[in-house]
């Protein structure tokens, strides 16, 4: 599936002040679930986001979501099924203000690989709930209560 064929579902969070200058941030994450119902769940220190990043030059959204996964938790995955796009317009720790677009695919984890190269991203698996609660940003919330939804209607 290639960018320009997914339909995009776009949902906002948080608030676009008017004349500030807000540098886009794309990002691509994915969700998955093991067998006990758990969310795969990226814990960085004290921070926890869904597991993806950003978007380099020349990449597609699913070679960016595969490569990520691969760097943070050494995992190959199996993408099943696009969710949507999201943006979140906020502002750093360090003071920058940014829009970041996210999107949100559902996927499966495959062959674990000796490729992970971020050691301080931590994989764990939290019940959904509890995932949504932790995540520090608001639309990765958004994107795993939209899976769910997803998932539990048999769709992927």
């Amino acid at each position: 599936m290639k960018n320009e064929d997914i339909e995009m579902e776009k949902k906002v969070f948080g608030e676009k002040i008017a004349g500030i200058q807000y540098k886009d941030r794309i990002g691509v994450y994915g969700i998955a679930l093991n067998k006990e119902g758990k969310v795969g769940t990226i814990k960085k220190i004290d921070k926890y986001f869904l597991p993806g990043g950003g978007l380099e030059m020349n990449e597609d959204y699913e070679q960016c979501l595969k490569r990520e996964l691969l760097e943070e938790t050494g995992y190959e995955v199996d993408i099943k099924g696009y969710i949507g796009e999201a943006i979140l317009y906020h502002q750093t720790r360090t003071k920058k203000y940014l829009r970041g677009i996210g999107h949100f695919y559902i996927i499966d984890l495959l062959n674990l690989t000796n490729k992970k190269i971020e050691e301080d991203h931590e994989l764990v698996w939290l019940d959904p709930e509890e995932c949504i609660k932790l995540l520090l940003l608001e639309y990765h919330g958004w994107a795993v209560r939209q899976a769910l939804t997803i998932i539990s209607r048999g769709i992927f």
